[in-house]
């Protein structure tokens, strides 16, 4: 991931959040810093974004960038103020943190692939060579191939060990990230309506609807995050019980699947009305008033008492005042009401869409899962099955045609080595 701010002011608190989460689930994370050409003391900014970084998400780069700086160079070809723009180091960083390990990886897994299909090859062909060399080795190789394929039949069946532990995995894993989902989500709104309590949502609607979306979309990374990692401990227990089957079947690669939650959010402020409201609360303000000089003025009236006007009005005034104070509340009230209602009709259209998603990833997931594993078996049966064909015709063949095919297999087995032995090579040349 690239992340790119500006020059402009230090990495705020959100950005520094963000970017720890980003390097919790990303391989690598560069931050690009443009506009440095505007900014002079931009070098002081960078020193101290690059501290706070390496505290909250340690590993990942700082790159101070001009753009202005950059075009002028490859106008004038001038290196040194290339170089000053800072382009060539952010490309010398995403070459270094991003391309060459993907292409490492990709490496990485092409070796074990052929590998794998080496050694096959090889097991296949000393068993065929020791069968065309000594005939009762290899009808003891057919018997072994053969229990092997058997077992083998039944670990593609329904029943087998690593079938129960997919299913049985992915159904505590589903049902473990819903319940966490759910705790979540009742954190978030208790939060955010303890907020609207404590505040008028007409004057701060747009913090609460920034924290909501916020809290959404982290319980969503949240999500995939778990999935991912219940995944990974799934196959890892795969990968142990087909070892312990000693049938040379490796664990299967898996692929990320990603949840958007971006368009969920369609609340708006409660509205204000600022004339109604203010005519409303003018109307409650004067028959406040109105009440208060008339009730005093018929309590004077039946006593023989006599009240200034200066003091029915005061009376008035006190009345008024406090009907608009009781006005303004019930506004508020009225306000808190709908933003609550607004927050949570967006949590739950939101919890709607990350369930569904969560549910079509994981068994998305688990289909991969399921698949890749029945391939490697799949693999393994058919190298079985072979190898058993050509047991059977070393079986039968002649002395002559023994002689021919054991040269066949000396030759093939020393190309099988030959790769395995420059498999090796690049291994270590990688590494």
């Amino acid at each position: 991931m690239i992340f790119v701010t500006d020059a402009s002011a230090p990495l705020s608190r959100s950005e520094l959040e963000f970017l720890a989460r980003a390097r919790g689930v990303c391989p690598s994370v560069l931050v690009a810093v443009s506009k440095v050409d505007l900014y002079p003391d931009w070098r002081a900014l960078a020193a101290a974004d690059e501290t706070v970084l390496q505290a909250r998400a340690p590993g990942t780069r700082l790159y101070p960038l001009s753009a202005a700086l950059r075009a002028a160079a490859l106008a004038a070809g001038d290196p040194a103020l290339n170089a000053e723009s800072g382009f060539p180091a952010l490309l010398d960083g995403i070459a270094g943190e991003i391309l060459d390990p993907s292409r490492e990886r990709a490496a990485a897994r092409c070796l074990a692939d052929v590998r794998t299909a080496a050694r096959q090859f090889e097991a296949a062909l000393l068993a065929e060579g020791e069968a065309l060399t000594d005939p009762a080795a290899g009808r003891e190789h057919a018997d072994r191939l053969a229990g092997e394929r058997r077992r083998l039949e039944e670990l593609r069946g329904a029943a087998a060990r690593w079938q129960v532990i997919l299913g049985d995995g992915f159904a505590d894993l589903i049902s473990d990230v819903e319940h966490r989902l759910r705790v979540e989500l009742r954190t978030i709104t208790r939060d955010i309506e303890a907020r609207i309590e404590d505040e008028d949502p007409a004057e701060t609607w747009d913090d609460l609807a920034s924290e909501a979306r916020s809290r959404m979309a982290d319980a969503a990374v949240n999500v995939i995050v778990a999935l991912e990692d219940g995944t990974a401990a799934i196959v890892d227990r795969i990968a142990a019980a087909l070892d312990e089957e000693a049938l040379g079947i490796g664990p299967p690669r898996r692929d990320d699947a990603p949840v958007d939650v971006t368009s969920l959010w369609t609340a708006r402020a409660p509205e204000v009305r600022l004339v109604n409201e203010s005519a409303a609360t003018a109307w409650a303000s004067l028959r406040g008033a109105q009440g208060g000089i008339l009730v005093f003025g018929m309590l004077t009236g039946l006593a023989g008492l006599a009240f200034t006007t200066g003091a029915l009005v005061g009376i008035g005034v006190l009345f008024g005042g406090k009907q608009l104070l009781d006005e303004r509340k019930r506004q508020v009230t009225q306000r808190r009401q709908k933003a609550r209602m607004a927050i949570r009709q967006f949590i739950d259209d939101a919890n709607a869409e990350i369930a569904k998603s969560m549910r079509d990833a994981a068994r998305e997931l688990q289909r991969k899962v399921r698949d890749g594993v029945s391939e490697r078996i799949s693999e393994e049966l058919q190298a079985r099955v072979s190898t058993l064909e050509r047991l059977q015709e070393a079986a039968r063949a002649s002395d002559a045609e023994r002689q021919a095919r054991l040269q066949q297999v000396a030759g093939w087995l020393q190309q099988a080595r030959g790769l395995l032995r420059r498999a090796d090579e690049l291994e270590g040349a990688t590494a």
